[in-house]
């Protein structure tokens, strides 16, 4: 189990290693504040603006352009239940 004092970049390794998926509609922030370079406040920013369909809708957020979805899509994150989990 994940120690949640443990850095946020431990945690992502952690995640990593065991082949986690996240999800974008489901998981807290906290959950989302440790993944790769996103944050607290981005994870604030994700959880207001779901729902989400597409990584194109997450591309609308301020600070979450192409490149921040392009590594949030290789840490194994997806939108929704077996949903797009690849940068189209």
């Amino acid at each position: 189990m994940s120690d949640p004092t443990a850095p946020a970049s431990t945690r992502h390794s952690e995640r990593h290693a065991k082949n986690v998926i996240i999800d974008l509609n489901t998981a807290d922030e906290a959950t989302l504040a440790g993944l790769p370079m996103v944050g607290p406040e981005k994870a604030r920013m994700l959880v207001e603006h779901r729902p989400y369909k597409t990584w194109r809708d997450i591309e609308k957020i301020q600070g979450m352009g192409g490149g921040m979805v392009d590594i949030l899509a290789m840490a194994g994150v997806q939108i929704g239940d077996g949903g797009e989990s690849s940068v189209a």
